[in-house]
């Protein structure tokens, strides 16, 4: 479900220290990520108009989205079917080896030899009924008051009723450190004292990793990854457009392309997100020296609003403020 090696910042760590620890290892996805190819199993998952559901719901935009099955491709499975595959087969082993109950990591007690019949309210909702699914979700939302299924599919979104415009947030941990409401401090030297900062940005080329890759859109940057810099950052190291370059600092070190631009400022380096692993020399991605500092109001918790987890494998994925150097490849 997600490309951690791709994603997670001081990726190398993981392969490090997680991955001689794991049996096997099964990516779930419909490219061959820089995950998929440290895997065991690479499984393929529907594409985007292979399957139907909504589409990409976070708490970040005021819209949910619907989009519908077009077209399928040999043995890709929807999300919603591969779940359903999984725990017919969890709740299965488990009669069959007669393990009725497990802790979850909230320390919960829950069933395992009943996943699936709870998972799919007693069968009422089959492997293959993403469209069922999907209507009932909708039909069950608090902040979709008045919108059906039928009609978000022919409208192709709708707008969430509720988003909130709260931003105090009045809880002890965030009060300590002076966060209560969005505050600017100065960031630390992550990666060392160097006079470069590493910043990012969404691509405009891509939704994150998916198309990268794509010969067609990789004409509109250099058909490589690209770093911009200012133009008297490059002159004084003697670096021209279009070099390679190496960048570095206390944690690591990758090769780049530059591309010199006066909307930069000096003391800053720019890398758009998202470029995969395997496209840098000797597959190393610039992520590999991003250390990613936790900031400890990722720490709270104990309010219905504020239930902090780790997305894919750590707590933060802060890479606007890395400081780095670079030099003439």
């Amino acid at each position: 479900g997600s490309n951690p090696l791709r994603r997670v910042r001081s990726y190398p760590l993981l392969l490090e220290h997680l991955w001689p620890k794991l049996r096997q290892i099964v990516t779930l996805d419909w490219r061959m990520s820089s995950t998929a190819r440290f895997s065991d199993f690479a499984l393929p998952v529907a594409a985007w108009y292979e399957r139907t559901e909504h589409k990409w719901v976070t708490s970040l935009m005021p819209f949910i989205h619907a989009g519908e099955k077009l077209t399928s491709y040999y043995e890709a499975k929807s999300d919603w079917e591969i779940l359903s595959l999984l725990a017919q087969k969890v709740q299965q082993r488990a009669r069959e080896r007669g393990l009725s109950r497990f802790v979850d990591r909230q320390g919960n007690e829950r069933r395992l030899d009943d996943v699936w019949d709870y998972f799919s309210e007693s069968g009422r909702f089959g492997p293959t009924d993403d469209d069922a699914v999907a209507g009932e979700l909708i039909a069950k939302s608090s902040n979709l008051e008045g919108v059906t299924w039928e009609a978000l599919k022919e409208q192709g979104f709708a707008r969430f009723t509720g988003t909130g415009d709260k931003f105090l947030i009045d809880h002890e941990l965030y009060e300590e450190m002076g966060e209560t409401l969005p505050v600017h401090k100065d960031s630390p030297t992550a990666g060392g004292d160097h006079p470069l900062t590493l910043t990012g940005g969404h691509t405009r080329w891509s939704i994150h990793a998916a198309w990268r890759d794509d010969k067609l859109m990789l004409q509109q940057q250099r058909a490589q990854p690209v770093m911009y810099t200012s133009v008297s950052d490059a002159r004084m190291r003697g670096i021209a457009d279009g070099d390679r370059v190496r960048v570095w600092n206390d944690r690591a070190a990758f090769h780049i392309m530059v591309k010199t631009s006066p909307a930069v400022r000096p003391g800053q380096v720019i890398i758009y997100h998202a470029w995969e692993n395997h496209q840098f020399e000797g597959g190393v991605g610039f992520q590999n020296l991003i250390p990613s500092p936790l900031n400890p109001v990722e720490l709270a918790g104990g309010q219905f609003h504020l239930r902090p987890m780790p997305i894919c494998m750590q707590p933060s994925h802060t890479d606007r403020d890395t400081r780095v150097n670079m030099e003439k490849a």
